[in-house]
């Protein structure tokens, strides 16, 4: 309605309509508004980086995750916050990637602005969950305890959910 009205749209507009490609389950959608927006000049922030990041992690892609992360960080004016972050766990969780998450992890301790909550903490045992491997669950639900965040339900179902698929 907007292209045959000849309206061009701004980066809310362009926000709105990717998240909504997301929400109808579609992530190429989601990527062809983004190069609509691009193409006309428009230009991603942190919530349509996220966005995309999302979308690609809520259906296992941890490379496409990975490649709008790293999109994201070639613009000086939006740089990865703990939900992008969290995002990328996800992805890494979904493809019972440890070591991916532990790299990403690494990479958040080494950001002083971006500090790790417990969905983070909870998103990475997830993938050790997930990956089998109880230990290195355990490890993060101490480090998070070590970090003075609380566990929570989420943490110990997880660690619990850990050993069940151990054994």
């Amino acid at each position: 309605l907007m292209v045959n009205n000849n309206v061009r749209g701004n980066q809310s507009v362009y926000n709105s309509v990717i998240d909504a490609a997301i929400k109808s389950d579609d992530p190429y959608a989601a990527e062809n508004w983004y190069t609509k927006m691009k193409n006309n000049n428009i230009s991603g922030n942190a919530v349509t980086y996220n966005s995309l990041i999302t979308a690609w992690a809520k259906h296992g892609h941890l490379q496409r995750a990975e490649y709008w992360l790293n999109e994201m960080k070639q613009h000086k004016h939006c740089m990865p916050d703990i939900v992008t972050y969290n995002a990328i766990l996800d992805a890494c969780a979904k493809a019972c990637d440890v070591p991916r998450a532990e790299y990403r992890m690494c990479e958040v301790e080494k950001l002083s602005s971006i500090i790790p909550n417990a969905i983070t903490y909870n998103t990475l045992m997830d993938a050790c969950s997930g990956a089998g491997n109880p230990q290195r669950a355990e490890h993060w639900l101490n480090e998070m305890s070590n970090n003075d965040i609380k566990p929570n339900v989420i943490s110990y179902s997880t660690l619990l959910s850990s050993y069940v698929k151990a054994n």
